[in-house]
Parts: structure tokens; C-alpha cells; sequence
């Protein structure tokens, strides 16, 4: 399961509403709410509060937003784009109301901060979706609008974490040209970026950990991004995203008995997750288990989880995308009955 970018902005936006849409602890404390069941994976709760919310506020931008965001970290966890139509209208209206806040005070911040947000979801999933001329659209005119809230507050920690997330993958992209005088390499820079979002921004904090965590898998700095990923599982200890960076660091370490710990634990998350239905995290568990008893010299359990990988039955779709997963278990399971 990849996932880059997928809990991007969801506490951003959700820490944010309690700030501008009202300001009683009840609403402060209903949003706190839906954070933890967006991050957890309890989407139907996090999704009927802000069913609630709406009818409250039907002009609020952010609402409509975090419920894409919501749908969108729900169709990254079961790896199933079902949702997409309805994300994607909610984009769309949280669009249109960003710009109808921008036209009425020039210098809403907010404003900007949600017309860039939600252009820079459709730009990720435009990507995702491999139309790159239409996610380098989104993506330019998200980061024309993040970069104009900073302008008006240049003590915007939280606006870091996009501009950041783009320079960095926007140089990983076009690392073979970086030596052109026109295209910068900025992978650092949007490190650091990323890092003050997560240090120093108040709305931002935890989904900039996580994104921090895979860029610096991307990056080789995979001690550092074990460290970030911890940060994440300790306030949330159930959640899969941040299970995920964690187990993930632990197999790039080499520590496989560690590994084996925290894949086990997000396969049983899976399991018991009625939704999980189409087999790809699975599949992708059974893999890293696999390898990791290998690793270990424990062959027959290796071998017990490559077994599992070859029982599941998954659609066509599914097992195109578990291409290298299959390539790999049958090189697997051969060199050790070589």
C-alpha cells in the first residue's frame, strides 16, 4: 500500500474550522473526533459528523473539503476507488466556495489555503490516475494559491507542508534533468519545509509526519523516517498509516523480527476490516512477511505466507497491480528450493 500524501491535509483542515467556522469547545471537540476516526479508520463516523457539520454551515469550504479528504484516505487504505465520484464532487464544491471566500476579502488566507488544498488533491489524484498533463495543471494553480496565503501570512507554518510535499516530488520527477540551469532540484528544501509543518504548524502536525515518513523513505534516510513514524503511532496507536511508515522503515533497516511485528499487526487490522475485501494489502503483507522470514532463515514460514499470496483470488484489475508482488514471491519461493 502506497501511501504518500494519502492523509494529506485531513487534520490540517479539520483543526482549522475550529478556528474559523465557530469557536465553542463543543465544535472544537467534535472536530477532535474526526480526526481520530478519519486516522483510525473509522471513515462512516468521521463521514455522518461532517454530514452534521455541513447542514450547520452549507457555505464553509472546509467541510466539503475534509469530506473529500476523508473519502480520499478511505479509497488509499482499501487500495478501492469506489468513492471516487463522490470525491470528487466534494472537491468541487469546496472549490467553488474557496473562491467565492477569496472574491468577497482579497486577503483570506483561508481562502486560498482551501483553493489551493483542493486543487493539489485533484492534481494527487490526477497523478494516481497517470493523466500527468492534467495533475501538472492542478498542481501549478494549487501551489499559485498556497503561495498566495503565505504571502499574506508569512507565519503560515501549515501552508509549508504542501509547498514542501511538491518540491520534493516535483524534483524526484525531473531528477534526470536537475542539472539544466531552469530545473532546480529542491528535494531538500521541501524536507524542510515539510519539517516546519510538522514542527511548527498548528493544523498540520501528524499529516506532515506521515508524509514526512515516506519522503524520507524515498529519500534513504530511513532512521530518521522510522523516528517520524513512531511519532504518528504514538498518538495514534491503531492507525494503519502510520503502521504502515513504521513496518515499512523496519524492512528497509534489515530489522525483519521488528518488521514482522508491525506487518503482522496491519494484516490483522486488515482482517478485521469487513471493507478490506480486495485482497491488494493483503497480498502486499504476506509478501514483506514472507521476505522477512527468508531474511531470518525460517523458510517454512516464509514459504507459509507465499502459500497465501498464490490462495487469494483477486480480480483482473487487482492482480495487474500485483504484477511485481507475483514476480517476486515465485523468485522468492525458487531460491530457496534452490
Amino acid at each position: 500500500m502506497t501511501l504518500i500524501c494519502n492523509i494529506t491535509f485531513i487534520m490540517a483542515m479539520l483543526w482549522h474550522v475550529g478556528g474559523t467556522a465557530a469557536h465553542d469547545r463543543g465544535l472544537r471537540n467534535q472536530l477532535s473526533t474526526i480526526i481520530e476516526f478519519s486516522v483510525t479508520q473509522h471513515y462512516e463516523k468521521a463521514e455522518s459528523l461532517l454530514v452534521e457539520l455541513m447542514q450547520e454551515d452549507e457555505q464553509e469550504p472546509a467541510f466539503y473539503f475534509f469530506m473529500a479528504a476523508v473519502i480520499q484516505s478511505k479509497m488509499m487504505d482499501y487500495e478501492d476507488n469506489r468513492w471516487e465520484a463522490e470525491f470528487y464532487r466534494y472537491l468541487d464544491i469546496s472549490e467553488k466556495l474557496a473562491r467565492a471566500k477569496i472574491d468577497a476579502d482579497k486577503k483570506d488566507k483561508w481562502g486560498y489555503f482551501y483553493l489551493g488544498s483542493s486543487l493539489s488533491y485533484q492534481a494527487f489524484y490526477e497523478g494516481k490516475r497517470k493523466n500527468y498533463i492534467s495533475a501538472i495543471k492542478y498542481a501549478i494553480k494549487g501551489m499559485s494559491a498556497l503561495k498566495k496565503a503565505l504571502d499574506i501570512d508569512p507565519q503560515f507554518h501549515d501552508v509549508y507542508f504542501g509547498l514542501g510535499s511538491y518540491k520534493y516530488w516535483r524534483s524526484k520527477a525531473t531528477k534526470y534533468i536537475n542539472w539544466l540551469p531552469m530545473i532546480k532540484d529542491e528535494r531538500e528544501a521541501g524536507i524542510e519545509m515539510v519539517k516546519q509543518a510538522a514542527l511548527k504548524g498548528e493544523l498540520t502536525t501528524y499529516a506532515a509526519i506521515n508524509e514526512l515518513t515516506w519522503i524520507l523513505i524515498d529519500d534513504g534516510e530511513v532512521s530518521e523516517a522510522l523516528t517520524w513514524a513512531k511519532r504518528g503511532l504514538e498518538k495514534f496507536p491503531t492507525s494503519r498509516f502510520f503502521l504502515w511508515g513504521v513496518a515499512k522503515s523496519y524492512m528497509n533497516l534489515k530489522d525483519f523480527e521488528n518488521a514482522i511485528t508491525y506487518f503482522q499487526a496491519i494484516l490483522q487490522s486488515i482482517l478485521d476490516d469487513e471493507l478490506m475485501n480486495n485482497h491488494y494489502n493483503r497480498a502486499i503483507c504476506y509478501y514483506n512477511l514472507a521476505k522477512a522470514h527468508h531474511e531470518l532463515g525460517q523458510h517454512e514460514k516464509s514459504i507459509v505466507y507465499l502459500d497465501l499470496i498464490d490462495s487469494l483470488e483477486v480480480t483482473e484489475v487487482i492482480a495487474q497491480r500485483l504484477t511485481n508482488i507475483y514476480r517476486n514471491s515465485k523468485s522468492l519461493r525458487k531460491s530457496m528450493v534452490e
